[in-house]
């Protein structure tokens, strides 16, 4: 019995020959409409010429450009901690592990679960998430 070309090959191969990824994604396509090429040029110009000035910019921290979105950005930090901009929150909808059905078992941190135990929780396989707008909401799909 002959052996399919696809049993040979990895599950990344197989899925992008499969499901290629698109050219673009949400995340250029809101870049691109934020910073137009000619603002890209004159960054990248800048930025160059800290560098022949000796760079001394380099090393004082950015500060957060409030023009381009609808938000501050935050600067980059080491808090132990989920960082958002003033006025957003964060809060954990669910932590991998977390049983999925009400008698589902609580998540052994030692032994990180069976099969059968892993089955019913969340976290194993979550392969990717989207967000959709549903009326006035928004519905985040894992």
């Amino acid at each position: 019995m002959a052996r399919d070309y696809e049993d040979d090959i990895s599950f990344d191969e197989y899925d992008d020959l499969h499901s290629p990824r698109p050219e673009t994604c949400d995340f250029d396509r809101i870049v691109e409409a934020a910073i137009s090429r000619r603002g890209m040029l004159g960054g990248v110009l800048a930025f160059g010429s800290i560098g022949l000035l000796g760079g001394t910019a380099l090393t004082t921290p950015a500060k957060a450009s409030t023009d381009r979105f609808a938000f501050t950005g935050i600067a980059a930090n080491t808090a132990d901690d989920i960082t958002v901009p003033d006025g957003f929150s964060a809060k954990v909808l669910v932590r991998w592990g977390d049983p999925l059905t009400s008698d589902g078992p609580d998540f052994d941190h030692a032994t990180r679960g069976t099969g059968d135990s892993q089955a019913v929780t969340f976290g194993d396989n979550t392969d990717g998430m989207e967000v959709f707008a549903h009326g006035d909401k928004l519905l985040l799909a894992v």
